[in-house]
């Protein structure tokens, strides 16, 4: 059985108003949703093509019933009336060409095969090239009641205004810590330690939980952090052995340790603010933390965040990863 909307984390408001119109057979013909990386956008889509074109007893409450052929096909990707466009991410650049939204305006032309109404998801529509926007406004400016359009994106300033105006905008909010920590004891093997840290690095997004939740990623990001709180700018041999071991890590796995880092220190901005613990992401350093709120000021803190930053906008250049880890570690330590 395929889980429909009942299987969605979060998003309760954005779920209701798309059923309300489904109920009322009131659905607009293209809808934008918009809202950050892995929160589970996507999903929703997918659910709401099995409720359009469901046929078991929950269709009249706008929802799908989970185990119709519609519904069980729609969930394996093998409904030939639903329709799943995606940039081509192997690329550096990666972006949707006029050939995919040829091809998709072609299908509107005609009837479903087998549903109700045909249903075209574009995902990462931002990756949308010029000419392919342009070709896709011209259909979304003369709708056929056949046809429902999904595009979902993380950054609506990057489409064109015009797509913008002809979709019906449905906002989705970054997910709380604790339900992506219920879902990551659910279906990870993660320790509660481990899912609370998990969560409270995602950001709100399921999808960055789950990669972090991934063996050794996140331990591996954590090195960084852990060691610096250690360190001491006297021990010299120490810091250069540190910024060795990790300038040696890549240029986007080092960003991420980096990024890590970062954290520690807007936690540590944090505790010092008088903000409420439960803000705190680096959950299991609080000791550390603790320790590093006592030491170092509030402007100094945030001089550290800002240090970070300028390092991460050097590296994009290809500067020298092993002598910039130097000069931070030095300039933290101090």
């Amino acid at each position: 059985m395929t889980e429909g909307f009942d299987g969605i984390i979060g998003h309760g408001r954005s779920i209701d108003v798309l059923r309300r119109a489904l109920r009322a057979d009131r659905l607009h013909h293209a809808y934008l949703f918009v809202g950050p990386q892995g929160v589970g956008k996507r999903k929703v889509a997918m659910a709401l093509a099995q409720a359009i074109n469901c046929t078991g007893p929950t269709y009249a409450q706008g929802a799908p019933c989970g185990v119709c052929t519609h519904c069980t096909r729609i969930a394996a990707a093998q409904h030939p009336d639903v329709t799943l466009i995606e940039p081509d991410r192997s690329k550096a650049r990666p972006t949707i060409k006029i050939g995919s939204v040829r091809e998709l305006i072609r299908q509107v032309h005609y009837r479903p095969y087998e549903g109700r109404r045909r249903v075209i998801i574009i995902d990462d529509a931002e990756a949308l090239t010029e000419e392919a926007a342009n070709a896709l406004l011209k259909t979304l400016e003369e709708p056929t009641g056949e046809t429902l359009f999904v595009l979902i994106t993380s950054r609506l300033h990057m489409l064109l205004a015009t797509i913008r105006s002809r979709s019906q905008p449905v906002r989705f909010a970054p997910l709380g810590r604790k339900d992506i920590e219920s879902h990551l004891l659910a279906h990870t093997s993660l320790s509660r330690d481990k899912a609370q840290v998990c969560a409270a690095f995602a950001d709100g997004s399921i999808g960055q939980a789950l990669g972090l939740a991934e063996e050794g990623v996140l331990d591996g990001r954590r090195e960084l952090v852990s060691d610096v709180a250690e360190l001491n700018a006297s021990d010299t041999l120490k810091v250069f052995r540190v910024a060795s071991q990790h300038a040696r890590a890549g240029s986007q796995e080092l960003q991420a340790r980096l990024d890590a880092l970062k954290t520690y220190y807007r936690d540590v901005v944090l505790l010092r603010s008088g903000a409420s613990p439960e803000r705190v992401v680096n959950v299991d350093m609080r000791k550390a933390l603790d320790k590093s709120a006592q030491r170092l000021t509030l402007e100094v803190a945030i001089g550290h965040i800002e240090k970070i930053d300028e390092v991460q906008s050097s590296l994009r250049g290809y500067v020298d990863a092993h002598l910039l880890l130097e000069d931070l570690l030095f300039s933290l330590a101090a």
